[in-house]
């Protein structure tokens, strides 16, 4: 659907067709089909690269017939008329610094300028909007630094009313996420394991906490987090809010005692209290950790990126963008490897996650003793007896231990392929070392289990096949991890 829409925006119209006519099916369903696209907030300049969006608005601005012009002049149902709404939706006004760029354009397109001045060389009503519209246009075509998109390939972002993003606020929630102090032991923070260097993971196959001690997973990274709608790997927290306070009153993470153990270390600081306040209009009295988690949230919003060659290749339609390999992985990607069911690809976005749980057959060989035992229970109603369960055990549960359902036994939430060449090691449990160990895995359907799910069965890729799906997850690192942004508000 997605390359049928830019054929039908993009195709150059026959010469003795009727395209410019007002009622012509063509022209009006290439312009709806624009408006669609468009209107609501200019999504095509990232649907489409920027010498195919110029090819699309020199359509727009192709004018009908004098005859037409003359006869139709101002009515609302012109071709021209509907051109110049559209127009005027998506963009709001002239830009000096890019018309002055017109002089260097080869004739044909400084012929678009001639034809929009007047005797003096002035511009006025309409025509001014067509020439703000193509020089905005071929100033973004000519210069691929004005037009990088860094969050080309994400949705939009969906800040939570009650905790609308604030330079302030999200400078206090930096402070905070990297603060050691807001540990039992003051060795910890939210950055020990989450390191820019890394994609905001730790390279570790277990997260390490306070006073050395080893949790039972592997960090996930929170790039991107912002649009996930559960956190952690068995998804029991639903927002960044709730997310970024839980592993500070965890025993093995930050091994703070409980929350008010929290506000008091930041009540201690003079600059944190000062910004506190100041940020949500509290006395200092009134302090609570949700101001905390909030704080945090906010910065990790900011903690967001796009924009790797993948998404310049398929949504922007850069066949240069990536190699032929990896051209061919993402086929396989979407095709035979079946990669594409759990880790999506929409029509103008990829997470690269459906936000659901699955047994992939991971973690299975720490269940084996118990989970006779625990079967027996739970089919006659009966609550487990965990006291003889290792916490290693335990973490294997898994989304069950939120749901306390038995089909959700072992299963974890889909993570991100983002930037996922630079998070190894890989799983929950970190237990495998290399994306080529991974691809292994899946290409022999998992581990045997018989909770693993059924999206996971064995793919018989080739070599070739194997070498070119690890060429197209490398092609998912963006330019930069991180790009702050200012939300945009989400669509009706």
């Amino acid at each position: 659907m997605r390359r049928l829409l830019t054929f039908l925006m993009l195709r150059k119209p026959k010469r003795k067709t009727l395209i410019n006519t007002p009622g012509s099916l063509v022209s009006l369903s290439r312009q709806f089909i624009l408006m669609s696209v468009l209107a609501p907030t200019g999504e095509l300049l990232s649907f489409a690269s920027p010498r195919q969006l110029l090819h699309a608005l020199l359509y727009l601005l192709h004018p009908c017939s004098r005859k037409e012009s003359s006869q139709r002049k101002g009515d609302p149902n012109s071709a021209n008329f509907l051109r110049f709404s559209l127009l005027a939706r998506v963009f709001e006004g002239p830009s000096l610094a890019l018309r002055k760029r017109a002089a260097s354009l080869p004739l044909p397109l400084r012929a678009y300028f001639a034809k929009s001045c007047d005797a003096r060389g002035g511009i006025t009503g309409d025509k001014r909007l067509c020439l703000t519209s193509v020089t905005l246009l071929i100033g973004l075509s000519f210069s691929g630094g004005t037009f990088a998109d860094s969050t080309l390939g994400l949705p939009t972002l969906v800040v939570p009313a009650d905790n609308p993003q604030t330079t302030e606020k999200i400078t206090l929630g930096r402070l905070l996420f990297n603060d050691k102090r807001l540990s039992a032991d003051g060795s910890i923070s939210c950055a020990s394991c989450h390191q820019t260097d890394k994609a905001f993971t730790d390279g570790l196959a277990l997260a390490k906490g306070v006073a050395g001690q080893t949790g039972t997973r592997n960090t996930p990274s929170v790039i991107n987090a912002a649009f996930y709608q559960t956190q952690f790997l068995d998804g029991r927290e639903q927002g960044l809010e709730a997310q970024a306070l839980g592993p500070m009153v965890n025993p093995v993470e930050h091994g703070l005692k409980d929350h008010q153990a929290i506000i008091d270390i930041v009540r201690k600081d003079p600059n944190y209290l000062s910004l506190m306040t100041r940020v949500f209009n509290i006395q200092p009295q009134e302090l609570t950790t949700d101001h905390i988690g909030k704080a945090i949230a906010s910065f990790e919003r900011t903690l967001i990126a796009g924009d790797s060659p993948f998404d310049r290749y398929y949504f922007g339609m850069d066949q240069s963008a990536i190699s032929e390999s990896a051209a061919r992985g993402s086929r396989v990607f979407r095709r035979k490897g079946n990669c594409a069911v759990c880790h999506e690809i929409s029509i103008n976005n990829a997470l690269f996650t459906d936000n659901r749980f699955y047994n992939i057959g991971v973690g299975y060989k720490q269940l084996e003793p118990v989970i006779g035992e625990w079967l027996a229970a739970t089919t006659h109603g009966e609550q487990p007896d965990y006291s003889a369960w290792s916490d290693a055990q335990r973490s294997e549960l898994g989304r069950y231990a939120v749901t306390k359902m038995p089909a959700d036994i072992g299963q974890f939430k889909t993570p991100t392929l983002r930037n996922v060449a630079f998070t190894a090691p890989y799983m929950h449990d970190g237990s495998i070392k290399t994306l080529e160990e991974v691809i292994e895995h899946y290409d022999k359907g998992g581990e045997n289990s018989r909770f693993v799910d059924a999206k996971v069965f064995p793919l018989h890729l080739t070599k070739q096949e194997k070498a070119d799906l690890l060429a197209f997850l490398q092609s998912l690192t963006s330019v930069r991890y991180t790009q702050p942004i200012t939300a945009r508000p989400a669509h009706e």
